[in-house]
């Protein structure tokens, strides 16, 4: 007389070991040297401190463009006389570049806000 084969969903025949892909396996990685038996707590997320001030000075770039633009077709193209006199024509006077290095800083001083906010968050979750 033969044993019986072994189905998925009957109890194992004594005597007979299981299919090795119906045996347990344990969890990858987990339990092995040097790897912890759990992960420890969750997956923090990291900033790259680069990253962030490239695309801050890229955008602090764009907003002092925004501000010469603006006054060069306010100036120039519209007629408007913002912030200087008609007599000055579409560059004007000092302001356009006051202006312009504003725009630049404010953008800067954000990205410096953003930073130290997603510092103290990081010093919050650790």
């Amino acid at each position: 007389m033969t044993q019986p084969e072994w189905r998925p969903g009957q109890d194992p025949v004594p005597g007979q070991p299981l299919p090795p892909q119906y045996q347990q396996q344990p969890p990858a990685g987990y339990g092995q040297v040097g790897v912890p038996a759990e992960p420890l707590g969750p997956p923090r997320r990291v900033v790259d401190a680069g990253k962030l001030w490239a695309g801050g000075f890229a955008t602090a770039l764009v907003a002092a463009l925004i501000a010469v633009a603006g006054i060069l077709i306010a100036r120039g193209v519209l007629k408007i006389p913002v912030l200087s006199p008609k007599e000055q024509g579409a560059w004007g006077n000092a302001s356009t570049l006051t202006y312009a290095l504003v725009s630049f800083g404010v953008g800067l001083l954000a990205t410096s806000s953003a930073a130290r906010s997603l510092e103290a968050a990081a010093s919050l979750v650790s």
